[in-house]
């Protein structure tokens, strides 16, 4: 009976599941019991039954862009950035490796006043900047995604952090993307939902930019996460799991109690001497935000640059050293790609 009350019932589907269910902590405050019990109800609801709006969402399938394109594919790279790359040197090492014609880039940056805009080598990428938010980037993302797609040779687009650093070649990375029929989202099996840095092949990623209405009709109503909640579950709703691989092309260094895959190997960043910034959640519980690197070791850099699974890692501070050696990171890579 109180499922049939009327109330925001979606709205606390994810943060009942994820603070009762998963983490096995009490639920924020809510305005009465009431309303903590329809989220119940409500998460029950999205995993069993299918709303109006999924049936129009799953009606677009047949109607979805080929996987691969005529002719030589193009890997596109988008950049969400607060004041520029951190690791600016190690990027231009590895796109001026690369072929032109093999990639495409594009630059979101916060900070209209950035730097960026007055480094040639960058600034001919940057896009006009739209709203950007923690959770709340996807607006912009799929605006990007729209006019990267405008160019008929793109067939993969990868969405990387300023903090990030490629840890393989330009030609490794294009091998593994430019002829793949399949989009990587680095998945939290516990709690349905996908980091925001994934790759997403030209069908996909066209599903959600041109049908960014219907995409977020499946929330709607909801308070949610987009950037982690809603291409993972337009994928499943839509029925494409077996045209996604669950890997994380983007390495992070997760806390314990967070479901992403890939996140085990940061002991030997932070061995002997290596220090990273945990970073806590003041209210308690899970880590907002995944351990930041201030410094690491060369093996466990030397380990992730052999480690097929990674192409990309992230949260290395802008200062970060290599120990042993003493060089700052970026520097200590380029010689390693």
């Amino acid at each position: 009976s109180v499922a049939t009350q009327a109330g925001p019932s979606p709205a606390h589907v994810l943060t009942f599941t994820r603070h009762l269910l998963v983490l096995n902590s009490p639920p924020p405050p809510m305005p009465g019991l009431v309303r903590w019990m329809q989220a119940a109800c409500a998460a029950a609801s999205l995993l069993m039954e299918d709303e109006p709006q999924d049936v129009a969402w799953k009606a677009l399938k047949p109607s979805l862009a080929p996987a691969t394109v005529a002719g030589k594919p193009k890997v596109a790279f988008a950049f969400m950035l607060y004041d520029g790359i951190d690791h600016d040197s190690v990027w231009k090492k590895f796109f001026e490796k690369a072929d032109p014609s093999e990639y495409t880039l594009a630059i979101h940056l916060k900070d209209v006043n950035s730097g960026m805009h007055r480094d040639a080598f960058w600034a001919k990428h940057i896009v006009q900047p739209g709203p950007t938010s923690w959770c709340h980037m996807d607006k912009t993302r799929l605006r990007m995604a729209r006019d990267i797609y405008k160019d008929p040779q793109v067939t993969q687009l990868v969405w990387l952090s300023g903090d990030s650093i490629p840890v393989k070649p330009f030609n490794k990375v294009y091998a593994a993307y430019a002829h793949s029929q399949h989009s990587q989202f680095c998945v939290d099996e516990q709690r349905q939902r996908s980091e925001m840095w994934a790759v997403w092949n030209r069908r996909h990623g066209m599903l959600f930019s041109d049908h960014e209405p219907e995409l977020r009709s499946l929330f709607r109503g909801a308070f949610v996460c987009e950037d982690e909640d809603l291409y993972l579950n337009g994928m499943v709703k839509m029925g494409l799991e077996e045209e996604m691989e669950k890997v994380c092309p983007m390495w992070t260094n997760w806390g314990p109690k967070k479901g992403f895959m890939f996140n085990q190997a940061g002991e030997r960043l932070r061995g002997p001497g290596c220090g990273v910034k945990k970073n806590f959640n003041p209210l308690g519980g899970e880590p907002a935000h995944p351990n930041t690197f201030m410094s690491v070791c060369a093996k466990g850099i030397e380990e992730l640059v052999q480690d097929d699974r990674a192409f990309f890692a992230r949260k290395f501070d802008k200062a970060a050293r290599v120990v042993e050696t003493g060089e700052n990171l970026g520097d200590y890579l380029k010689k390693l790609l």
